[in-house]
């Protein structure tokens, strides 16, 4: 499919939307012709890269091509899927139709109409069963939830693997996300809020409690988990350090200083360890079976500072993985940059004695495979330093 997406009007809903088809590398084509137009989008879209981003464990596609255009005809040309954003006006929004149909016959045409049937938006239309309503909440970028209604299930179903697609949740259409969304912004605990939120207030809240929800799996976090497993990224050649992590730092990581807190290096290296420990077999599988690997000691380096939406990985060396014991060595990077480092040794345990055991066979076997290939690289600078040890 061509990932080339139009929005017409680009309002705070349209604009959202615009950030959360770009950041999931859609080409996105923006007309509007409001002169704050562009400064307004530009705006919300800086807001997305900073919060979207830190929602997910894995990295999204790299970001698509933002244009903007004078006509609605320009800004349709190419795309499969135009969002119509308008004031809420029936015979405003039945005329952007009908000309997002003259120069895009094939795109569907997805309004965000609240009030207004879909049967009336269809009426007049020269291809109705391309017309369907797409009813999201502010801020679209941020929350996945979308009311998806579609008379013609062939353009329903195209519909709604394109919102999957970005990351979204579709709704059918007797379902209701309430008068501008109230019923989910009170779910998430904003309509407690005194007095008005800035848009930065408002997405670091939605962003700690939407990544409590994802690490559930429960509610609109669900979509969250199901992208990062779509995106796990390979680990590559075990001849090298293995990629265990590859994201952006969120919202909810940073501290009074401004940069990511010294907890959540940890968290980043246990979540690193916990790839690992997947890739040589300790899955959920493996852990009911009754085995697992306890960490022992742990000694993390801080090297660099990382601030709110940077982007990071880890990779992973084996240097050593015999008996009972795994002992990982991870690097962060951050544009090349080593930020940091963790240490950490880890011991096999039986789950039912709670006491050290070896690994099942399999599991030994791929630790140890991993652990040889390992062997063989050069040390790394900082392995088994003790804390005071002169760099």
């Amino acid at each position: 499919m061509d990932r080339t997406a139009a929005i017409i009007g680009s309002g705070r809903i349209g604009s959202g939307w615009a950030a959360r088809f770009l950041l999931f590398g859609w080409h996105v084509r923006v007309f509007d012709a409001d002169p704050g137009a562009q400064a307004r989008l530009t705006q919300v879209i800086e807001a997305a890269r900073t919060s979207l981003l830190g929602l997910y464990d894995t990295p999204l596609p790299p970001p698509g091509r933002l244009s903007q255009h004078g006509s609605i005809a320009e800004a349709v040309a190419g795309a499969v899927w135009v969002q119509e954003s308008v004031p809420e006006d029936l015979s405003l929004k039945r005329e952007v139709v009908r000309e997002v149909q003259a120069h895009g016959p094939e795109a569907i045409v997805a309004s965000a109409a609240s009030d207004i049937p879909l049967e009336a938006l269809r009426e007049g239309a020269a291809r109705p069963e391309r017309v369907v309503i797409a009813r999201a909440v502010a801020p679209v970028y941020l929350l996945p939830p979308v009311v998806l209604e579609a008379r013609d299930a062939a353009c329903g179903a195209q519909a709604e693997a394109v919102l999957r697609g970005i990351g979204m949740t579709p709704l059918q259409g007797e379902q209701t996300l309430g008068p501008e969304g109230t019923q989910i912004a009170a779910a998430l605990g904003l309509a407690a809020e005194q007095g008005p939120a800035t848009d930065a207030r408002r997405d670091a809240t939605l962003v700690g409690v939407l990544r409590a929800l994802k690490a559930e799996g429960r509610g609109v976090g669900a979509a969250f988990a199901a992208t990062d497993r779509a995106r796990m990224p390979a680990p590559g050649a075990e001849s090298a350090p293995l990629l265990t992590a590859a994201r952006v730092v969120p919202a909810d990581w940073a501290d009074y200083n401004g940069h990511m807190t010294e907890a959540r290096y940890l968290h980043a290296f246990g979540n690193a360890t916990d790839r690992f420990m997947e890739l040589i077999g300790v899955d959920a599988a493996y852990l009911a079976s009754g085995g697992s690997f306890f960490t022992a000691e742990t000694h993390i380096r801080h090297l660099g500072e990382m601030r709110i939406g940077a982007a990071f990985e880890i990779r992973t060396t084996c240097l050593a993985g015999a008996g009972k014991r795994m002992h990982l060595w991870h690097e962060m990077r951050c544009d090349g940059r080593l930020v940091a480092t963790g240490e950490h040794m880890l011991i096999h345990v039986s789950l039912r004695t709670r006491r050290p055991a070896p690994p099942a066979a399999p599991v030994a076997a791929n630790l140890a495979r991993i652990a040889a290939a390992h062997a063989r690289l050069a040390r790394a600078e900082g392995v088994g330093r003790a804390i005071g040890d002169p760099r």
